[in-house]
């Protein structure tokens, strides 16, 4: 049964699926985190016992963030120091259920992740896509009778 399509077909279906993947990260509040295929969590019902995440057994520490991200995204952890860092997700290794992750963010003793948000990707820095380059933005400013 072998396959009429040539090797470059084959590898631009696997991009295209690899492409069309969702990923979900998690993370912990001592700065490690794991990038998991959607897939790898079923769908069960209401009231159904759930599934392990990840593998928290060798340190005390907990999850406190889930959520899907995509391959170009970045994602901003914030400690209850109020240091903040911004890495992007493909730094982040994909992993099955139940691995340990990796260091996303070193917090020192006694610091924990507190927070954590997703920055989408973006096609352009700085807005810049909203704007033609040999436009000028129009100014809007109000004027006033007793500015004239």
């Amino acid at each position: 049964a072998r396959s009429d399509r040539s090797p470059i077909e084959i590898e631009e279906t696997y991009a295209d699926l690899a492409q069309r993947e969702e990923f979900v990260l998690s993370v912990t509040e001592k700065g490690y985190g794991v990038r998991i295929s959607a897939y790898d969590y079923r769908i069960t019902g209401r009231g159904g016992q759930g599934i392990d995440n990840m593998d928290l057994t060798r340190r005390s520490d907990a999850i406190i963030a889930v959520f899907p991200v995509g391959h170009n995204d970045q994602v901003m952890l914030v400690t209850d120091a109020g240091m903040v860092i911004r890495c992007p997700i493909h730094d982040i290794r994909i992993a099955r259920r139940r691995s340990q992750g990796v260091v996303i963010f070193k917090v020192g003793d006694g610091e924990r992740v507190v927070s954590v948000a997703r920055l989408p990707e973006e096609p352009e820095e700085n807005g810049a896509a909203d704007e033609p380059d040999n436009q000028e933005a129009p100014d809007n400013r109000e004027i006033n009778e007793g500015d004239r």
